[in-house]
């Protein structure tokens, strides 16, 4: 029997969604905690930097500024606490840009988290709707779909409905309040990792979740971020 080519890209999409997957979940950290030396590295280090998963120029040109600049611990401390800190300049999460009523929808979004079995460490003691914890939530779901094709229409819905409301307003944001290079670059690397999302999820088609293509077989919830 023949094979559709949804099913003749599988292994493809399989290792792009876990490129993208790990993209979004290692810039999530970047909005919760102060870089440490584990994360610079990620940067800084040529070896470790020329792994990173999302390779578009942009991406690319931003790591080799990171890199280039070396900025010290102390200062990338002072701008995550300036920015992101108990009296930090930015916002965000998700209701304090659209003004929606926070009680029901963290609740919401609490109840579409268990569904989905996600359960952040790094952000448990965040707002559901904080930006690390949805960028982290795409990376859960983006993660299953090579074995879940149907996760397409859930991420494309979570981004309409969430992430893409502020998104855009939160990085402009930061772009303009970062002093480091590195948060500067942080800006861009997470613009292309969602866009890299876009590509991948656009790999499947506008599968219905839920829906499988013929012949697909799901194996349920096996990630978790």
């Amino acid at each position: 029997m023949g094979t559709t080519p949804w099913q003749d890209s599988v292994p493809e999409v399989k290792m792009r969604a876990v490129q993208v997957a790990t993209a979004l979940f290692s810039l999530a950290r970047f909005f919760v905690e102060a870089p440490n030396p584990e994360i610079t590295r990620r940067f800084t280090d040529p070896q470790m930097a020329g792994t990173w998963p999302v390779r578009d120029e942009d991406s690319l040109a931003a790591i080799e500024q990171i890199a280039r600049a070396d900025e010290m611990a102390i200062m990338l401390n002072e701008d995550f606490n300036r920015m992101f800190g108990p009296a930090g300049a930015l916002m965000m999460a998700e209701s304090e840009y659209t003004g929606e009523n926070h009680l029901p929808l963290v609740q919401a979004l609490n109840r579409k988290y268990e569904e989905r079995g996600y359960r952040p460490q790094k952000t448990e003691g965040y707002p559901r709707d904080h930006f690390a914890v949805q960028l982290g939530f795409l990376g859960h779901l983006v993660a299953k779909l090579a074995d879940e094709p149907g996760v397409a229409a859930e991420v494309r819905a979570f981004r309409a409905e969430h992430v893409d409301r502020y998104a855009d307003d939160l990085l402009t944001l930061l772009d303009a309040h970062a002093r480091t290079q590195m948060y500067r670059g942080v800006v861009v690397l997470t613009r292309r990792a969602l866009d890299a999302l876009d590509e991948v999820v656009g790999m499947v088609g506008a599968e219905p979740a839920g829906e499988v293509p013929e012949g697909a077989v799901p194996t349920g919830d096996g990630a978790d971020g």
